[in-house]
């Protein structure tokens, strides 16, 4: 693959990037985070699954955005853990049922919030880059581990970056009913089209992407292997990026982005 836009960058580089930047959505891990609650074992009814869940005040909020947004999909989660709780199981397995349940839910809803008027998916984006700043300012490995994967069960946050991530919780559940209520019939391809990889890589380098940075960013084996700060980074800037897009290309560049997390 030679194609190059005419700064110089390979126009298929930043979806090589791209692939690799499959992030957990917070639908999943935000819920799970606070999930593990002392004594919750012994009070095992789907009410008091609903007391677990909310009983922090960052993720109440986005557990709130849920149960209005996708009201069935909640009932569902709240029923399969009282009915683990009641069958015996510990809280740490209870937590990260819980996490599979809601991550499994937000993913579910993905193709909706990619169809998100711009105000919700540009609300979305926002909270991401928060959430993203929060993480590189406090913690580069655990922002590393994000970009590349995703978190996981019981990920420990500083409270700036657990409000961001609530934050970005509240924004994907209502965006996706957005979607639902109020598609745009955006259309999403398998790729960036060439003229959105490149206005992203070029505003990635407004941001303080170099050359050294895109060539690791392109290349799956030097990715995969970068110090944390630079993964960090570099995702980072892809974030913050598509909201300097003009509306309608930050809207596809932040679909197609979106799209990618299913194949996590």
């Amino acid at each position: 693959m030679t194609e190059r836009s005419r700064g110089g960058d390979p126009l298929w580089a930043v979806a090589l990037g791209i692939l690799l930047f499959l992030a957990l959505t917070a639908g999943g891990v935000t819920a799970a985070v606070y999930f593990a609650k002392t004594g919750f074992a012994k009070r095992t009814s789907p009410e008091a699954v609903d007391t677990a869940l909310t009983a922090d005040p960052d993720s109440a909020a986005m557990i709130e955005a849920m149960q209005e947004s996708y009201p069935e999909d909640y009932a569902k989660i709240r029923i399969a853990v009282s009915e683990s709780a009641r069958r015996g199981a510990a809280p740490a397995s209870l937590h990260v049922e819980t996490f599979q349940l809601m991550r499994n839910a937000a993913l579910a809803h993905l193709p909706e919030l990619a169809q998100a008027p711009h105000a919700e998916l540009a609300a979305y984006t926002a909270a991401e880059s928060r959430m993203l700043a929060a993480l590189e300012t406090d913690d580069l490995t655990l922002c590393a581990r994000y970009i590349m994967r995703g978190f996981g069960p019981g990920e420990v946050l500083s409270p700036e970056a657990r409000i961001a991530l609530a934050e970005m919780g509240v924004a994907q559940w209502r965006g996706a009913a957005a979607g639902r209520d109020q598609p745009v019939k955006r259309k999403v391809g398998a790729a960036l089209a060439p003229r959105d990889a490149e206005a992203l890589v070029a505003a990635m380098r407004k941001q303080g992407m170099d050359d050294r940075d895109l060539e690791v960013f392109s290349t799956p084996g030097l990715w995969v292997r970068a110090a944390p700060a630079q993964q960090c980074a570099v995702g980072k800037w892809l974030i913050d990026a598509i909201g300097t897009l003009p509306a309608e290309q930050s809207d596809r560049v932040a679909a197609w982005l979106i799209l990618q997390k299913r194949l996590k």
